[in-house]
């Protein structure tokens, strides 16, 4: 996992951003690149979550790939099956009251928030595969401010 420091990404209003295998620092935000043991964790959850929806994602597209022998070009598709799955869940969020609140409702968003606080839940990352399932039903689960 690589650490990012630059002025674009992420845009102004946030912090800190993960994606794919990277985790990019806004620079006029990261207090002389000091990083929170918090912040870094919340983070890590999110690079968790990448791999294993990739992991997911590339066994079934190679499963299915040997049994219909489709154009290998659709391998593509992996690379980008997390933020596919981010993007059908933060749609699902902005239909469902409150409006305002599709981010921090998100499954992804909420186990981050809640798990950030727990310095061993990385090092069991097995133990906690698609964890963020427990987490889309909002009403057991309110998102932290």
């Amino acid at each position: 996992m690589w650490i990012i420091f630059n002025k674009l990404i992420p845009v102004k209003g946030f912090w800190m951003m993960t994606l794919w295998f990277m985790i990019f620092v806004r620079e006029d935000t990261a207090h002389g690149r000091n990083i929170p043991e918090r912040i870094y964790r919340h983070e890590r959850r999110h690079w968790h979550q990448v791999l294993q929806i990739m992991i997911t994602s590339f066994a079934l597209f190679l499963t299915t790939w040997l049994i219909y022998d489709y154009n290998p070009w659709w391998w593509l598709l992996w690379v980008a099956s997390y933020y596919a799955v981010y993007v059908a869940c933060w749609l699902i969020e902005i239909l469902l009251p409150p409006y305002n609140m599709a981010y921090k409702n998100i499954c992804f968003e909420t186990e981050c928030q809640y798990t950030q606080d727990d310095p061993d839940y990385s090092r069991h990352f097995w133990n906690h595969w698609f964890g963020w399932f427990k987490y889309i039903s909002n009403k057991k689960y309110p998102p932290k401010r």
